[in-house]
């Protein structure tokens, strides 16, 4: 039973608040979440899972047609995901 698998995936994603895409965003979330970002011209992405009250939620976000870059994008992102995680 199980997924062996599950902490090498998750230790493969980042984490808020540490090096990397998630450096300056989701504060407070730093042991609840990791995540994947992704950019491309007019797109941005964010995939991961968020450990809430219920258990672990997976999730992904993909908003497209950006035209003032991904600043806002990634605030909806960021607010969904703390939605998610009920902090």
């Amino acid at each position: 039973g199980g997924r062996p698998w599950a902490p090498l995936f998750l230790d493969a994603l980042a984490a808020p608040g540490a090096s990397g895409t998630l450096e300056r965003r989701l504060p407070g979330l730093e042991e609840s979440v990791r995540a994947k970002t992704g950019t491309i011209s007019g797109v941005s992405n964010l995939a991961g899972v968020v450990e809430a009250p219920g258990g672990r939620i997976a999730f992904a976000i993909l908003i497209s047609q950006l035209r003032e870059g991904s600043s806002g994008a990634q605030g909806f992102q960021d607010d969904f995901v703390r939605l998610l995680s009920r902090k």
